[in-house]
């Protein structure tokens, strides 16, 4: 490699990036996205090299993704991407701090992160779980009116928005991604369920991804983006439970079932939900500022 050049990326030239990306782009790129391109230089000739996407939420930055191709890893790529960005959210001054959340799975990454100056910490209630549909365990959550609950291929705004203000502002039963929540991102197997005035009072939504149980085999999956119900209504949550399942087992019984813990509550559900699932925590790689 000759020489080494770092781009801000406008919207239009990310798809000159695709082969540094994820198959799956949900929760890596946005709006409000900042990322930043690689382009490796060689006897003339110009090609990617990687790519870090990263987004702010208040004086805190996230680093989404990083990624540098088999070729130039360890040519110093990530960490001339990993510096730019560090760099800038410093110079601003309304950065306080950087971090990224890694897996199990990412010891490499975790390494690195390490290497750059980064604390890593494991993360005593976030983390993913993966286990077998048969394997699903639910049993009285509670008593509550009978609701109806529709499957739905477009998830409106309006009812998000509506569950999002509730668990909010109750602290209730949920699992998966923070808010807001952009429906557009998720499938035909998303689920609403509405009380008998005819209010949303609970929400599982879903999409196709691949991911792994017992080997380093990818397979077919389906991850639960989001599920809530409200801690009051027991009896919703099993009925998304029981028409989730019922929708998937039609398609493949065997197929693997994929979320995130993102609290305590999350946790405890996931738990009482997979007793035999695989559960793998998240690290946090952070660099502070302030100290």
């Amino acid at each position: 490699m000759d020489a080494l050049k770092i781009f801000l990326l406008k919207k239009d030239e990310l798809v000159l990036f695709t082969d540094c990306m994820p198959e799956d782009t949900d929760g890596i790129l946005s709006p409000y996205s900042l990322t930043f391109g690689a382009i490796a230089e060689k006897e003339g000739t110009a090609s990617t090299a990687g790519m870090l996407t990263a987004h702010a939420e208040g004086e805190v930055l996230s680093v989404d993704w990083i990624y540098v191709k088999p070729e130039y890893r360890r040519t110093g790529v990530a960490s001339k991407l990993l510096d730019i960005i560090c760099g800038a959210a410093y110079e601003s001054g309304r950065v306080d701090m950087v971090f990224s959340i890694l897996s199990e799975k990412e010891a490499d990454l975790r390494s690195f992160f390490r290497d750059t100056g980064f604390t890593i910490l494991p993360m005593a209630d976030r983390g993913q779980f993966v286990a077998r549909l048969s394997d699903i365990r639910f049993a009285d959550f509670g008593k509550s009116h009978r609701g109806i609950c529709k499957e739905t291929g477009e998830v409106l705004p309006k009812h998000l928005r509506a569950l999002e203000k509730t668990a909010l502002n109750n602290g209730d039963v949920s699992i998966g991604v923070s808010f807001p929540i952009d429906p557009a991102k998720y499938s035909e197997k998303s689920l609403v369920h509405f009380n008998k005035s005819g209010a949303p009072d609970g929400v599982i939504l879903a999409k196709e991804t691949m991911c792994s149980l017992d080997s380093d085999k990818q397979e077919k999956a389906m991850n639960i983006s989001w599920l809530y119900c409200s801690e009051q209504n027991g009896f919703a949550l099993a009925e998304l439970l029981s028409a989730f399942i019922m929708g998937l087992t039609e398609d493949d019984p065997d197929i693997l079932i994929t979320f995130a813990s993102l609290n305590d509550s999350s946790w405890e559900l996931g738990h009482r939900l997979f007793p035999n699932a695989v559960y793998e925590p998240y690290y946090m790689a952070f660099m502070d500022f302030t100290v």
